[in-house]
């Protein structure tokens, strides 16, 4: 299982199995860390003695060093190692977590929450760059299904999870549970991941700080939006964002690997693969946020039969995303994707057209269709974005795709809250009807990428 170098067609049997045994443990830990935190926030908020509107803050820190850090992550993945630099973020994801399940306050949970942050981001951004260097050129759509089984499936069993546990215990041990993973996992993965090839040129450190304020702002002026803020603050965050972006846009013209690495967007496929995610993602967050409270519109449900009900989605998910990856190697992905995304859009606009009272089979039925969708789309699109870029450039086209998907869902979230303040019944319906659009922009985007199907470089 020792480290080896990486063949031009992925790794050899059986460290490929390991390095994948990894990659699926780890975004588990992470993907069930984000689904158990908004069950666990009203008892973190009782038991540490705050408004329940403070917990927010449990995770916005996490959500916020994301999104500061996705980018940074990827050209420091590509230029120094996208092994040891994803190695690095699983061990500042365990540590934060350890903080996390030790912390004696919610300001102490917010700065272990945001450590947190910075080690998912490396988690999520980087995974798609080493599944590339895992897989063999032609297995690489069907790992990358396999992948976003494993996100369905840990999002499907967080929440209910969470239950069990708060149920029994304290919720300091959601956290725990990832320390014992995560070290088993950084001893298993520096002998079972692979080295990758690194890219040319120097990163630039300080332009770090100004992508940090970039999307720092951008992504503070999104959430205040959201949720009402003042209107002088949400323009004087939006203008240092942009402000922000701008100077670090004029920065790196020069530069050879540049840290907002919009030189990638030159490949149409990669290009329309980033544009398809930031609407998918939209239209994602919309149905997420929507769905809970239209299962108790029109009066409440005992919360197992809403929290069966709402499984109905990650695990049509599940199901989808495999099939996703053995259908890739016959139809070009942007296809999938665009069926993937209809049958997306279809889905949300028949809960946005679920009539009052509603039954769990009906409202869970579809559900079920939009997770089949989305479950379609997400591998295809992935392997799409993964195969039109140069190797050495991975890790930050996986990182910069990442940074599209979290201000999509930023966004989605905002368009959730807009609607819900203008009017609480009527604005879920509206909401899912704006999601369905988002979905069908999405398919046509797809759409239009070209019929070539990428190779690997």
């Amino acid at each position: 299982m020792a480290a080896t170098a990486i063949a031009p067609d992925g790794l050899a049997t059986p460290q490929r199995y390991w390095a994948a045994f990894v990659i699926s443990i780890a975004v588990t830990v992470s993907v069930m860390d984000g689904a158990m935190i908004h069950v666990a926030a009203p008892v973190i908020a009782r038991d540490l003695g705050v408004n329940p509107g403070a917990a927010i803050w449990v995770v916005s820190a996490f959500q916020f060093a994301a999104a500061i850090a996705l980018l940074p992550i990827g050209i420091l993945a590509d230029a120094i190692s996208r092994k040891w630099v994803y190695l690095t973020c699983l061990a500042l994801f365990v540590a934060g977590a350890l903080a996390s399940a030790m912390a004696p306050s919610l300001e102490m949970l917010a700065i272990a929450r945001f450590a947190q942050g910075l080690g998912g981001a490396g988690i999520m951004g980087v995974t798609n760059a080493i599944l590339r260097d895992v897989y063999p050129r032609d297995a690489l759509a069907r790992g990358l299904g396999l992948n976003g089984f494993v996100v369905a499936m840990a999002m499907a069993s967080g929440p209910m999870i969470a239950s069990l546990v708060l149920a029994l215990a304290s919720w300091r041990i959601i956290f725990l549970v990832a320390v014992p993973i995560g070290v088993v996992l950084l001893f298993v993965g520096a002998r079972a991941l692979p080295p990758s090839p690194r890219s040319n040129g120097r990163v630039d450190i300080a332009a770090i700080p100004l992508c940090a304020l970039a999307f720092g702002a951008i992504v503070t002026a999104i959430n205040m939006l959201a949720h009402g803020g003042r209107t002088l603050l949400v323009s004087g965050a939006a203008a240092a964002g942009i402000g922000a972006l701008g100077a670090l846009l004029l920065r790196q013209r020069r530069a050879v690997t540049p840290l907002l690495p919009i030189d990638l967007l030159r490949a149409r496929p990669y290009a329309f693969a980033v544009a398809t995610l930031f609407a998918a993602s939209v239209a994602q967050l919309i149905g997420y946020i929507s769905t809970p409270f239209l299962l108790q519109r029109d009066g409440a449900r005992p919360l197992l039969e809403s929290g069966l009900i709402f499984t109905c989605w990650p695990i049509a998910v599940a199901v989808g995303a495999p099939l996703a990856g053995r259908l890739a190697s016959h139809v070009a992905p942007r296809l999938i994707c665009s069926l993937g995304l209809g049958v997306f859009a279809i889905g949300l606009t028949l809960l946005a057209a679920s009539g009052p009272h509603a039954g769990a089979i009906d409202i869970g039925c579809r559900m079920a269709i939009c997770g089949a969708g989305y479950g379609l789309f997400q591998p295809s699109n992935a392997t799409s974005l993964m195969t039109s870029i140069p190797s050495a450039r991975a890790g930050s086209a996986s990182t910069f795709a990442a940074l599209g998907r979290v201000l999509g869902q930023a966004s989605g979230a905002a368009v959730v809250a807009y609607l819900f303040r203008w009017n609480a019944h009527d604005g879920i319906a509206l909401a899912l009807g704006v999601g369905a659009a988002a979905a069908l922009a999405g398919a046509i985007i797809s759409s239009l990428r070209g019929a070539r199907v990428p190779t690997l470089q």
